[in-house]
């Protein structure tokens, strides 16, 4: 099942979505996030993490949409979604990359 393809309605209490919806371009990600929006129960929560940074397009094969705090907040401000947290984290295992971490709450 891809992501475009879901048609849940208030089903789930939480979704998981780490280093996932980076491989989506800003209107299928805004169009991702609407469905699982949708998805969501009320006050549910839902977490995603992007590679920080400006960089759009293909690295190692794939396409890859870097994410910042203003990108992102820019992007949810055409969805309902609310902002409960985000900030950015060091990989473990490769301090040279940096992760935007957020949780949207319904």
């Amino acid at each position: 099942l891809k992501i475009e393809d879901i048609k849940y309605k208030n089903k789930f209490d939480g979704i998981w979505a780490s280093a996932s919806l980076l491989h989506l371009n800003n209107k299928k990600l805004i169009d991702a996030l609407a469905k699982c929006y949708m998805a969501l129960k009320p006050k549910c929560i839902m977490y995603l993490s992007f590679k920080y940074g400006t960089y759009n397009g293909i690295r190692d094969n794939r396409y890859y949409n870097d994410m910042t705090f203003k990108k992102f907040k820019n992007i949810c401000d055409k969805l309902n979604f609310i902002i409960f947290s985000i900030h950015t984290k060091k990989d473990k295992k490769n301090r040279k990359q940096t992760w935007l971490e957020i949780i949207l709450s319904k």
